[in-house]
């Protein structure tokens, strides 16, 4: 297998969480528990040894042949990412103290899947992406820094997949995580990667935003607005991500004429000063669209009445033609 060397483009990314404070609650809840000792010695006994991930894990068929990398490599994973993809604290939480969790004692029923990519030269990217099981690793990751347990070198069965293009890519990861059941944001952000746009830093959004297409113009101006909220809670971003591209989407409908205009915004030559204008007035507003939302269509839920404000506030500051709602 012949790997090429190539530079990490989201350099200090993981999924390691001891300093998320995301996961504050969940560490005080996990402190606040009694554990069986002798399951927790038994894991400690374990640690660096080939046994370790039968402690947490199903054993596979033909164990002696399966996958095994670090929890390390797997958190330094993210670095290697090109388009965002979130933890949530309630995933992790649910990991851990659902009805079958760690935390209580039993082992992880869904395997931790990650992806290598194929160039046009047939060589192999060494900076593999977990495309299945993030929320998985940050779990097994938070339960062994409780525990006191040094958790980079320890060894997790892992599946692994390989693919030769972005779209291959987008359909592996929402394949694996059933895009039914991933948040909005995560499958604008993929399809917005399949066309090359990278949503993991700014500089590089707004280097390769002219790639996307006409619809998905929505995502990418909420990828800008996502970018001014960057230090806000997940929830808050997520509301922000899936409200603003609906507006954007709405607005753009309103008329020929404005679908013109907010694609030009988007995939214009030079427009990158106006984009995070606007991105930074929908995004400074946002709470009061959404009071605004609520009052202006008190017969609808926040998720339709918000991005219809959003849609008209658009509007309105580019001057386009405001979209109207029976």
């Amino acid at each position: 297998m012949t790997f090429r060397q190539p530079d990490v483009p989201n350099p200090g990314a993981t999924y390691d969480p001891s300093a998320n404070p995301d996961f504050d609650d969940l560490r005080v809840e996990l402190n606040s528990r009694r554990y069986d000792e002798k399951w927790v010695n038994q894991i400690r006994s374990a640690a660096n040894k080939k046994s370790f991930p039968l402690q947490l894990m199903f054993e596979p068929y033909d164990a002696d042949k399966a996958h095994l990398m670090t929890l390390g490599d797997l958190a330094a994973s993210r670095s290697h990412e090109t388009g965002i993809q979130y933890l949530y604290p309630k995933r992790v939480k649910h990991i851990l103290l659902g009805h079958h969790g760690l935390a209580k004692g039993y082992k992880l029923s869904n395997e931790i899947q990650v992806c290598y990519k194929r160039d046009l030269a047939g060589e192999l990217d060494p900076r593999f992406e977990i495309t299945s099981g993030r929320n998985r690793t940050t779990a097994i990751i938070l339960l062994l820094q409780h525990f006191g347990i040094k958790w980079d070198k320890q060894k997790v069965f892992v599946s692994t997949k390989v693919v030769s293009s972005k779209s291959e890519f987008k359909q592996l990861i929402m394949d694996a995580n059933d895009c039914r059941k991933m948040k909005g944001a995560e499958t604008r952000n993929h399809k917005l990667g399949a066309r090359g746009v990278e949503t993991h830093d700014e500089d590089r959004f707004y280097s390769t935003v002219r790639l996307a297409r006409k619809n998905e113009c929505p995502a990418a101006f909420a990828a800008a607005c996502r970018f001014t909220a960057i230090n806000k809670p997940q929830a808050f971003q997520d509301k922000l991500y899936t409200y603003t591209a609906s507006g954007y989407g709405q607005a753009m409908r309103t008329s020929k004429e404005n679908s013109a205009a907010l694609m030009e915004l988007i995939k214009g030559e030079g427009r990158t000063d106006e984009l995070k204008n606007l991105a930074e007035k929908i995004s400074e507003q946002f709470l009061q669209l959404i009071a605004a939302g609520l009052e202006h269509f008190p017969d609808k839920y926040e998720n339709i009445s918000s991005p219809r404000q959003v849609a008209q506030a658009i509007c309105r500051m580019l001057e386009l033609d405001i979209p109207t709602y029976g």
